[in-house]
């Protein structure tokens, strides 16, 4: 497998996974209404909006675009797994790997906000629940968590 940094023109492939994975793997987290607003905030032209103003890496196998994680400050962003991936230990070498890029941008600790089915994934991997939050997206709300991780140096 491959890891490396998003480019603009990887910003369709972004685009098809984010929304996929999420009508596939999150159908309990979000309604319908939820679901369409999530679909419309992850368009190519907002996933090349978005790839301007983070640090976005996507993880191939076999040329196939099959996750993608991000980084905001210290902030884990837009981070999925291709359904048919899950399970296999892709999502936890793209944690390791984003954590390890932080600390090497001299990051002390990472948050993120998960949805609901995540959280266990995140304990898992030593991040803590710092609180509910309602995120809004077009005057949509979506019940979520925000996590925490001190990072470490190994």
């Amino acid at each position: 497998m491959e890891i490396r940094r998003a480019k603009l023109e990887d910003a369709n492939k972004i685009s098809y996974l984010v929304i996929n994975t999420s009508a596939t793997h999150n159908p309990n987290n979000y309604n319908t209404i939820q679901a369409t607003t999530w679909q419309k905030y992850n368009t190519p032209a907002r996933i090349k909006a978005q790839l301007q103003e983070r640090t976005v890496f996507c993880a191939f196998l076999n040329n196939k675009l099959v996750g993608t994680i991000g980084l905001k400050d210290n902030w884990i962003v837009g981070f999925y797994v291709s359904h048919h991936m899950r399970g296999k230990g892709l999502g936890s070498e793209l944690i390791r790997f984003i954590e390890n890029y932080a600390l090497e941008q001299n990051q002390k600790e990472l948050f993120l906000i998960a949805t609901p089915s995540a959280v266990a994934f995140y304990k898992s991997k030593n991040y803590s629940i710092t609180k509910p939050v309602i995120v809004t997206l077009d005057r949509v709300d979506y019940d979520e968590f925000e996590m925490h991780k001190k990072l470490t140096k190994n």
